[in-house]
């Protein structure tokens, strides 16, 4: 059977009309663009092959030309500094020769480039290509010009002298034995009516007036939730004539699908492809966990993967010990190890009473945790052994076929193990023994850098027809709706890599490459092309803003504006001032919208209500929840009571807070040190082993600065602080230590940094403090809410029967401040209210707002009463927690203070 085939540049994919002769349904016609020519053609001439990724041939090309390399090509130097980049460069290039029918010879010594080009090629591994088929295509149309094809004819849309030269050459070789012709663009339009106007115009150039009869509108929008609404309604008031209407999806069709689904309306499914769907961030987060220094945020970010490789009942623990210490070396990791083991254990006892059987199970699961969490780390300058890259392809493999067993797995497992093994192909042909971060990134980013489109990307079934590209509309449509009207993501050379000598040299030897001038004109052809080809009504939808940046307008109107402004254009429609009017009408449609009752948003409350005896004390209390209790009830009750939280998933300790605990662990370490062993050198060494096991965020590239100025100060504070010591004769009594004592019908429990001791028997209680500004600790020791000393004071008093003093000590000012009944000779004491009058406060205070609690009654102490904050002042004053609370937007005290 011979075909009839329709042949354009852009109808690879959807096209409408979808037959060749515009009927619904028929036998013997194909529509195909340049992929599918080709395809059709290799079959028929046996000249198929399959291709390999693009990844593997850039990895094989890097290996012929590093064969070929002998520091006198014109690549030497940039082969030399990148690798990769180079040979993915210089592969594009040279696809361009073999597609323009260059045979590796011809023109070979006419310039150094050519020459080198030439050198490769004739050593180069299979790297087969739709290149390689083009040119074996064009070679196989030269040699046998009376061919027989099963086709009878091929219709072009795109005119013949807008190819490139090997395919005008293909086409002109097949019209000896069958009909190749050109579909004229149409010539005829009414130009009564704005769409034959402007038709008329980027036909032949002719100027008439607009008359706004709604045939041809552009709808412009702030964002694209304005213009979704208003396309929605607009495909919903043409409900009865659907089938009529084309729809150019030159753009991401999320929102708009959820605006149609809410009319119920069928969803057009076009999104984007993203590299950061789940499945697939396994293998790149691997690989950039096995890099020094270790990154504790990539580890947990691999822990809390979706359906990760790290079962998710044990990634609590390691979870929860990287957002204490972020750190591989710690207390906190190796306990988390510990706790792993201890549920394990308890799971497999209870499947098996076989203890050998136990133990192998718990040990095979613990070996291919460490696999995940504690990988093999390279130094990123020297490189990773390739062996090392290809072991963790293969267990990424295992782990995503073993999903794939799932009857219910998610596609996505299908794509990851074909990523990983992509890679791993591209590893074992390039021929290399290591690969340095920034080569390997280039490998996984041409492995996967394009992404995937989401598993629920398909467009429902429905009457309108589906277009990807103005060029797939290649005869008559009625209605043509373009959403995303914005610029061309079409990619021209801004680089031309070619000189005028060589390309010269080229086309003598029969070899012409395409020039991006070429491409630009045929993609502009494809876009008049689109509006030409319809016969009713046009609505070109543009948003200003688009993810957040701003959205410039397609080219295309740049060609009509003239004549849109110009000539009582009144075409351009926008979207808010469409959803102001209950009746509007966009083209030839009236918009079904409706009016919606206007609702003011929920205030901010200042008394909210409880069930009586609903909140009660807790079994534990602690300086930072009665602090939070005295400063916001509201905020206490949800985050103590209701449990409510905010998100900490990914939350690592870094910055001011990080350096404030490293400090902490380093003093804690000189305390339990002999003074006589302790001096700067030894203070430096263990600032330094924590921050390797417990600070790792410290040591990331660019942090030097930060690190060692947090080093200097801490070994300044050290000093000082020892030298306080001997000054006053104190002894380190407990340092770090956790205490609880009986408090009302609960138990109150702090962790102190340090208790000393003096020889005759007072006792001072210190807390460590890591802040750059020391007034806010003297100010609150001075107005007699240091809320904290007097709490450690007091659970100190249960084993010293005696109240003694207490003090913060400031870390990097080097600065000791301190209050209570026993006075100091170092440091500076702050006059305050004596420490157990404070405490006798602090109950009182306590009892007062539990009291309250009980009887339902929560106040948002940052919310006014009426008109002006009417906070009534405490026994013991803490201010409303509002500038650090999460809940601002629960009580409504964020909105008004923004507002």
């Amino acid at each position: 059977m011979s075909l009839d085939i329709i042949f354009g540049w852009h109808l690879d994919g959807l096209s409408y009309p979808e037959t060749t002769s515009g009927r619904l349904y028929e036998v013997g016609g194909l529509i195909l663009g340049p992929a599918g020519l080709s395809q059709q053609l290799a079959l028929r001439l046996n000249l198929a092959v399959p291709f390999a990724p693009q990844a593997v041939r850039i990895a094989k090309y890097l290996r012929a030309l590093q064969e070929c390399d002998d520091e006198k090509q014109f690549y030497s130097a940039s082969f030399k500094l990148d690798p990769w980049s180079t040979a993915s460069c210089l592969l594009v290039m040279r696809d361009q020769l073999i597609a323009a029918g260059w045979d590796g010879k011809r023109a070979a010594d006419g310039s150094p480039k050519l020459r080198s080009f030439g050198r490769v090629e004739r050593i180069a591994y299979p790297v087969r290509s739709p290149a390689e088929t083009l040119r074996a295509i064009l070679y196989k149309v030269r040699e046998e010009r009376t061919h027989r094809y099963p086709i009878k004819s091929i219709k072009l849309v795109t005119p013949p002298d807008l190819l490139p030269a090997a395919w005008q050459e293909i086409l002109a070789q097949l019209s000896h034995g069958l009909d190749v012709d050109q579909i004229p663009l149409r010539n005829e339009f009414d130009e009564s009516s704005d769409l034959g106007s402007i038709q008329a115009f980027l036909a032949a150039g002719k100027k008439s007036p607009l008359n706004n009869d709604g045939s041809f509108t552009l709808l412009e929008a702030d964002d694209e939730y304005q213009l979704s609404e208003v396309v929605a309604a607009w495909l919903s008031a043409k409900t009865p004539n659907l089938d009529a209407v084309v729809i150019l999806r030159n753009g991401p069709t999320q929102i708009l699908d959820a605006h149609c689904a809410r009319l119920g309306l069928s969803r057009l499914g076009r999104h984007d492809k993203s590299r950061w769907r789940s499945a697939l961030q396994l293998l790149p987060l691997m690989l950039e966990t096995c890099w020094l220094p270790a990154n504790p945020y990539r580890t947990l970010e691999l822990i809390s993967l979706p359906g990760g490789p790290v079962p998710r009942k044990l990634s609590y623990h390691f979870a929860r010990a990287l957002r204490t210490e972020p750190g591989f070396g710690g207390d906190c990791w190796s306990s988390a190890w510990g706790a792993a083991e201890s549920e394990l254990r308890s799971d497999f006892s209870a499947e098996s009473d076989d203890p050998l059987d136990i133990e192998g199970r718990i040990k095979s699961t613990l070996e291919n945790l460490r696999f995940w969490l504690e990988p093999v780390r390279s130094d990123p300058a020297s490189g990773m052994s390739c062996d090392q890259v290809v072991k963790v392809c293969r267990r990424v493999m295992q782990w995503a076929g073993s999903n794939l067993a799932n009857p219910e797995a998610s596609e996505m497992f299908a794509h990851a193990m074909k990523a990983a093994q992509e890679l791993a192909e591209t590893i074992s042909a390039c021929g290399l023994k290591t690969v340095t971060k920034i080569q390997l990134d280039r490998m996984l980013d041409a492995v996967a850098g394009e992404g995937i489109l989401p598993e629920n990307w398909h467009a429902e079934d429905a009457e309108w027809s589906l277009l990807d590209h103005p060029g797939q509309l290649w005869s008559g449509a009625k209605s043509l709706l373009w959403w995303g009207f914005t610029h061309s993501k079409i990619a021209l050379e801004r680089f031309d890599p070619w000189t005028a000598m060589e390309l010269k040299m080229l086309a003598d030897a029969g070899i012409e490459l395409e020039r991006p001038s070429k491409v630009a004109v045929r993609e502009a052809y494809a876009w008049r092309q689109a509006l030409l080809n319809v016969e009713r009504e046009v609505l070109l939808c543009h948003s200003r803003m688009s993810k957040g940046q701003t959205s410039n307008i397609h080219p295309l109107w740049h060609e009509i504006e003239d004549l849109v402004y110009g000539l009582n254009g009144g075409v351009i429609e926008q979207a808010h001032r469409v959803l102001s009017c209950p009746r509007s009408k966009i083209g030839h449609s009236v918009l079904p919208l409706s009016e919606v009752e206007t609702r003011s948003p929920p205030g901010a409350h200042r008394y909210w209500s409880a069930p009586m005896d609903s909140i009660n004390e807790r079994s534990e209390e602690s300086v930072s929840s009665v602090r939070l209790l005295f400063g916001c009830p509201l905020a206490w009750t949800l985050r103590y009571h209701a449990q409510l939280h905010p998100g900490t998933l990914l939350l690592v300790p870094d910055g001011e807070p990080l350096i404030g605990d490293i400090a902490h662990k380093v003093f804690k370490r000189l305390m339990e040190m002999p003074a006589h062993e302790i001096s700067d050198e030894t203070v430096a060494m263990i600032f330094d082993e924590l921050i390797a096991s417990v600070g790792l965020p410290l040591l990331a590239r660019g942090r030097d600065v930060e690190r060692e100025s947090a080093k200097g100060f801490i070994v300044e504070s050290a000093k000082t602080f020892l030298q306080f010591l001997r000054d006053e004769q104190l002894i380190v009594d407990a340092c770090e230590v956790r205490k609880e004592r009986a408090f009302r019908d609960s138990t109150f429990v702090g962790n102190i940094d340090i208790v000393l001791r003096t020889k005759d028997g007072q006792r001072l209680v210190v807390d460590h403090k890591w802040t750059k500004r020391p007034k806010y600790r003297v100010e609150e020791i001075r107005k007699s809410q240091h809320l904290q000393l007097v709490a450690y004071n007091w659970l100190d008093a249960l084993e010293s029967e005696a109240r003694g003093a207490a003090g913060y000590y400031l870390l990097r000012q080097r600065r000791l401040v301190h209050c209570g009944d026993y006075a100091l000779r170092v440091g500076q004491r702050i006059d305050s209210a004596p420490l157990e009058q404070m405490w006798e406060r602090i109950e009182q205070e306590y009892d007062k707002a539990l009291a309250a609690l009980k009887k339902g009654i929560i106040r948002a102490a940052g919310v006014p009463e009426g008109d002006e904050f009417t906070e009534e002042k405490q026994p013991f004053s803490i201010e409303a927690p509002c500038k650090v609370c999460e809940y601002g937007n629960l009580c409504g005290v964020r909105a008004l203070r923004n507002g």
